[in-house]
């Protein structure tokens, strides 16, 4: 759950110096997709430049390596977040399993149950029907 947490902090932390006013940004993949970025440039937190248009403040190769690695390191943290999930849900379904085997096998008891019960009835039926009926008088 920390883990989760700090995650998104830096995400939250990354967007806020990405979509700084004045500052150049194409990798809509880090800020959440186009919709996103679009959402951005919209609130005018983000410039979309023209074709040939400088930025004012153009990103340092520092600014894109650090962004590139805090990417990679997302990325990365995502896909084990995504195996911890995957192994939680494979838990689950043998925890489902077992459960069903156990309601099985107890369903399988009652019947040996009834089984039993049926027979020894069915005995008493035939020891009932062999004796021979009284006159009655």
């Amino acid at each position: 759950m920390e883990q989760n947490y700090k995650l998104l902090k830096d995400r939250l932390s990354l967007r806020k110096r990405i979509a700084e006013p004045g500052s150049r940004f194409a990798a809509e993949e880090i800020i959440g997709g186009e919709d996103e970025l679009k959402a951005l440039i919209d609130e005018g937190r983000v410039k979309k430049l023209s074709d040939g248009e400088k930025a004012a403040a153009p990103v340092s190769d520092g600014v894109l390596a650090t962004l590139a690695a805090d990417s990679e390191r997302i990325k990365a943290e995502n896909d084990e977040l995504r195996a911890e999930i995957e192994k939680l849900n494979l838990l689950l379904e043998k925890r489902g399993v077992k459960e069903l085997k156990a309601e099985n096998d107890e369903l399988k008891a009652e019947n040996e149950k009834l089984k039993a019960e049926n027979d020894e009835l069915q005995k008493l039926l035939e020891e009932v029907t062999k004796q021979p009926e009284g006159d009655g008088k």
